[in-house]
């Protein structure tokens, strides 16, 4: 499908119902040197062929704590059969790169109407934004963003990233919250996914999560993992516009206590559109296989990047 003019889109959340596919996704906008991140959706009869999408379908708001951008959301369709939507939300300056949950409900998936807060901020010091020009601490970076919600019987679980300090190491974690309502949360007050081991591909960061019940029982968690070798490679080219990285996947039967696998399931390929990196996971389980849609970026010196799906049979836990 065209994404749009800037060529740059990532972060898919897909859905699937008796009419079709749909595939809400991070959208950027050119104006001047200005990009604006905001949220557009594409549908499909097959989940392959997306028609142009329609963008944007959520802004940032003119003025408050998103005003610097909309991006990575998670949709789903509630018990009620409302649309609901959540999204990392970019604070203004001087709160740029820092970041906070919003959320955001829809009849039809497409107008949306956002609740004017956030609904899940930094608490714990592993998600609170860090300073980054000490001793003088007026610039920060972090805090929650990369949500991945699913509603059962009990209410809501929200797993996401967070990017804070913990036992003096900066980087990316990915934590849990519950709500009664999708509005208001309780987090769980440790990570349940930390960097791995050394040496392992993901044992630098892990992040952007996304979780899928599976229907025999437990979840099922896909992650982007970066290493402390991608961290090199990175440098080795001089620099680069997305992090390296791999796509991982571990396995809980409480959603709190995971089990990784040891090597990542979903890897960049030599002369495909996911070359240099590929992430943003978003699974169905459908058909008797796992399908998940993802992003890929070419090259190290550029943010374009296209989407791509990969199947896998269902295996019993």
């Amino acid at each position: 499908m065209g994404l749009n003019a800037s060529g740059i889109a990532s972060d898919p959340s897909i859905w699937h119902a008796s009419d079709g596919y749909r595939l809400w996704f991070t959208s950027v906008q050119l104006a001047g040197s200005d990009a604006i991140l905001e949220t557009a959706v594409a549908t499909s009869s097959d989940g392959l062929a997306f028609a142009a999408p329609t963008d944007p379908v959520l802004q940032p708001s003119g003025s408050g704590w998103d005003s610097a951008g909309v991006e990575t959301v998670s949709v789903l369709r509630d018990a009620t059969g409302m649309f609901r939507l959540w999204y990392a939300g970019d604070l203004p300056p001087p709160g740029s790169n820092q970041y906070a949950i919003g959320a955001a409900s829809s009849a039809d998936g497409i107008h949306w109407t956002k609740i004017a807060a956030p609904v899940l901020s930094p608490e714990a010091a592993w998600e609170q934004p860090v300073c980054v020009d000490p001793p003088a601490c007026t610039e920060h970076f972090g805090g929650v963003l990369e949500p991945s919600v699913i509603e059962d019987a009990n209410g809501f679980t929200m797993w996401y990233a967070a990017l804070g300090e913990q036992d003096s190491v900066v980087t990316y974690r990915i934590g849990r919250a519950r709500s009664s309502d999708g509005v208001t949360w309780t987090h769980d007050p440790a990570p349940v996914l930390l960097p791995g081991a050394a040496g392992s591909f993901d044992d630098a960061l892990v992040s952007h999560v996304d979780v899928v019940a599976d229907p025999g029982g437990g979840y099922h968690m896909f992650y982007f993992g970066s290493s402390q070798a991608d961290a090199a490679a990175c440098t080795a080219a001089g620099g680069c516009a997305m992090t390296p990285g791999a796509i991982g996947h571990a396995f809980s039967s409480d959603g709190i206590a995971w089990t990784r696998d040891a090597a990542p399931v979903l890897v960049p390929r030599a002369g495909e559109l996911d070359a240099w990196t590929l992430g943003g996971p978003s699974a169905l389980i459908e058909d008797g296989e796992m399908r998940v849609y993802y992003f890929g970026n070419a090259t190290s010196s550029t943010f374009a990047a296209g989407f791509a799906r990969a199947r896998a049979s269902c295996e019993q836990q």
